[in-house]
């Protein structure tokens, strides 16, 4: 009875060893399992994923700044185009009508001259002007078009005698904004405040 008793605790105890060896085996397995592999594991993840997103945000960027530069260089050039034709274009329309008006520019002298002037070339210009201000000061409006003394064949008359030349459309407009024809305010509006003037002192 003793021997079995023996025995069987020793089987036990046998058993007892060989369960703790097995269990201590599997808790080092798991151990290692989490260190080393969830580690490599990690790692790899960490630079897949860093190494995708950041080529593919250089790829965007320089996608973007390809479109920038294929699209937004083109619509400058182009309006900077445009807008050098149009200068050029303004520079020949300024130049061409300065060439146009060079028989006509001292037209802008001061208006005492209108009253007195000693270049006999002005001499129509300048009774024009006289009896346009006189007839604003007689019936307080403005003379017609087609007035036989005061209209647009009188000026182009009194202007052509000036110029020596003959007066186009254009410079019979420029004339007529100057002198102060109909609603421009030139000098004929201070020829008549000189005569208003004239007039008051008499009184």
């Amino acid at each position: 009875m003793i021997m079995q008793k023996i025995l069987k605790t020793a089987i036990v105890a046998v058993s007892l060893a060989s369960m703790g060896l097995v269990a201590s085996g599997g808790f080092d397995g798991d151990a290692l399992a989490k260190s080393g592999n969830g580690n490599s594991g990690g790692g790899g993840g960490n630079g897949g994923s860093g190494g995708h997103g950041n080529g593919s945000g250089k790829d965007h960027a320089s996608n973007t700044n390809n479109s920038k530069n294929s699209h937004g260089r083109p619509d400058k050039i182009a309006s900077r185009a445009a807008t050098q034709r149009e200068d050029r274009a303004l520079h020949r329309a300024e130049k061409s009508m300065a060439s146009e008006l060079r028989g006509l520019n001292s037209l802008k002298r001061n208006y005492h001259a209108y009253f007195d002037s000693k270049d006999p070339r002005l001499a129509g210009v300048a009774s024009y002007v006289q009896d346009y201000a006189r007839y604003e000061l007689r019936t307080g409006t403005i003379p017609a078009l087609e007035d036989p003394e005061l209209g647009d064949a009188a000026l182009t008359a009194a202007l052509s005698g000036f110029s020596k030349a003959t007066i186009t459309s254009r410079q019979l407009s420029w004339a007529k904004d100057v002198l102060g024809v109909g609603s421009s305010v030139g000098k004929i509006d201070q020829v008549r405040e000189a005569m208003e003037k004239q007039a008051d002192a008499r009184e």
